[in-house]
């Protein structure tokens, strides 16, 4: 990290992924990086799924706040675990405290965008950005293996928390962990400019349903 932080310049943000990021851990890694980088670095923290998680890394410092447990397509962590939540209510909970205490940290829904639809809710309730990864796992900028199914030509995308991912990176899955992701290949879908400007179209005209200007619009009406 030493070294990272010797090229602050080349980044802006620092984005602190931990599947339960409602931890004393996460609060000591966000004053690492804001006392390695002289509070120059805006920091993304998460994930949580709860007001007080939001509220917590707020107070610690987070300029942003990543939302969503057990809500992304290759997530298995509810079967897994039994712990899950739907986004669109954690964001929408957290839409008040968001807006009169800490209107300068971001809410960023995380996970289980499938649909312009879900981009369309997910602001509705409060969110100021969406993640994303299935959507666009498909597409031709997408960096999956190409693999013929029997429903044609597919990417290979798994889950963070999947065994494929942990035997990559790490070599294997820890003894006594389970893996709360799966692989699974999504069908091959051509450029991204194709995907963003549905997602962008669903959202103007979803804009118009509410007689909405701007985003601020859509979640007031």
């Amino acid at each position: 990290f030493d070294e990272l932080f010797k090229n602050k310049d080349l980044f802006s943000l620092v984005c602190i992924d931990v599947a339960n990021g409602f931890s004393t851990l996460m609060k000591e890694m966000i004053d690492y990086v804001k006392q390695k980088s002289n509070g120059e670095l805006d920091v993304m923290a998460g994930n949580i799924a709860s007001v007080e998680g939001y509220q917590y890394l707020a107070e610690c410092g987070a300029d942003a706040v990543r939302f969503g447990i057990g809500s992304g397509s290759r997530c298995i962590t509810a079967i897994q675990t039994g712990i899950n939540k739907p986004l669109f209510s954690t964001i929408y909970e957290c839409k008040n405290i968001h807006l009169e205490s800490y209107p300068n940290v971001a809410v960023i829904g995380d996970g289980g965008i499938r649909y312009p639809s879900d981009l369309v809710l997910s602001i509705a309730a409060g969110a100021d950005a969406i993640m994303a990864g299935g959507i666009f796992a498909g597409c031709d900028e997408a960096s999956g293996d190409i693999i013929m199914t029997e429903r044609g030509y597919a990417k290979s995308y798994y889950g963070m928390a999947s065994f494929e991912h942990q035997e990559k990176y790490y070599g294997n899955i820890k003894d006594g962990i389970c893996a709360e992701g799966i692989s699974f290949p999504v069908p091959c879908s051509g450029p991204i400019k194709q995907t963003v400007t549905n997602f962008i179209g669903g959202l103007k005209s979803a804009m118009t349903y509410l007689d909405a200007e701007n985003l601020s619009d859509v979640r007031k009406n």
